[in-house]
């Protein structure tokens, strides 16, 4: 693929880095950076020639509007028509942090961040780098998760690098994320504030600061779906298996949500939960982590995520062992890239 050839940088989180990093944004390039919720994929947000890069790169439809991320509050007023004083309310509340709200748009966004709609998602960041990398660019970055469209969003720089080589400037490693899912996403524009997409921040805490909200309805029967896994889940327990470090980079399509339990080998608890990928058949790929609390679960696209968790709701035990069989066979295959990864993040990682 001659179109996605790069030579991706891998940088750590010292000051000169952050500054190549910033300076690669500055000048239209793509920078995998590290958040609380999950690693984005960033770019200039004022360029929209570097943002379609950004759907080039992940090979994400371009009816898929993206997020904004600032540094402080003041950034906003330039990107949006106006704030209203619920939205000031939860941003005084829950920013920086995982929570994106949506507002009329002001004309300095342009339409490939929007994909041609009125409205723009705003983000603050808690994470100190992703923060240090937009205040050192000047710039907001438009950022979607780091991984090829209908992947799991990544929470290492490790994930970023084995998903988007060839296909961003840098990866710019921060550790581990916080979090490990999207932000909630809510828009403010209109009478009533309306939850889109559930997230980490719920909707009973961002109603207990501005009163009333609506919920929309792919979430609540996103809900409803959730809550039927789980007491599926929860009536067959299927001890998990360790997976080492080079085994997690395929097994994060489709995820488990653990529910602590011992197993009858060893000592160690685990947790179980299905979580579709919407862009993968169910039976090609599944995930099983291991005692990690930073990826117990993450949102997709709401509606084509219901209809993968009803398929996933019909597949029986048996069924699910012989997939878990097909993956680690399968996953074999990445130890070359794993290893390159190894040795060059071996360098420049942060004693």
């Amino acid at each position: 693929m001659s179109e996605f050839n790069k030579q991706t940088k891998l940088l750590s989180t010292t000051k000169e880095d952050i500054k190549t990093a910033a300076k690669i944004i500055k000048n239209g390039g793509l920078v995998c950076l590290p958040t609380e919720t999950v690693y984005g994929l960033g770019a200039n947000a004022l360029n929209g020639e570097a943002v379609l890069n950004i759907f080039k790169a992940k090979g994400r439809a371009n009816d898929n509007p993206l997020i904004v991320h600032i540094a402080k509050f003041d950034d906003i007023k330039p990107l949006v028509k106006s704030v209203s004083e619920k939205a000031k309310i939860l941003a005084q509340k829950f920013w920086p942090g995982p929570l994106t709200m949506i507002f009329e748009k002001s004309s300095l966004i342009p339409d490939e961040v929007t994909c041609k709609m009125d409205t723009v998602a705003i983000r603050m960041p808690s994470h100190k780098v992703a923060r240090a990398i937009i205040e050192e660019s000047g710039l907001p970055i438009a950022a979607p998760s780091a991984n090829i469209s209908g992947g799991v969003s990544p929470v290492t720089a490790e994930h970023c690098y084995a998903d988007l080589k060839g296909r961003v400037d840098a990866v710019v490693d921060g550790g581990e994320c916080e979090v490990g899912l999207e932000s909630t996403v809510i828009l403010m524009v209109g009478d009533k504030p309306r939850l889109l997409r559930p997230g980490f921040v719920t909707a009973e805490q961002i109603s207990e600061q501005i009163g009333e909200i609506i919920i929309d309805d792919a979430t609540k029967k996103e809900n409803e779906i959730e809550s039927k896994l789980n007491y599926d889940n929860n009536k067959e327990k299927i001890p998990a298996n360790k997976i080492s470090d080079k085994a997690k980079i395929n097994f994060m399509n489709i995820l488990k949500n653990f529910k602590n339990e011992e197993t009858s080998n060893n000592n160690n608890k685990y947790s179980k939960k299905n979580s579709p990928n919407p862009h993968i058949d169910i039976k090609n790929i599944v995930s099983n982590f291991n005692n990690n609390p930073h990826t117990s679960k993450n949102i997709y696209d709401r509606n084509n995520r219901i209809k993968m968790k009803k398929k996933l709701l019909e597949h029986n035990l048996s069924e699910r062992k012989e997939i878990k069989e097909e993956t680690i066979n399968e996953n074999k295959k990445n130890n070359k890239i794993e290893d390159e990864f190894k040795i060059k993040f071996k360098n420049i990682r942060i004693k």
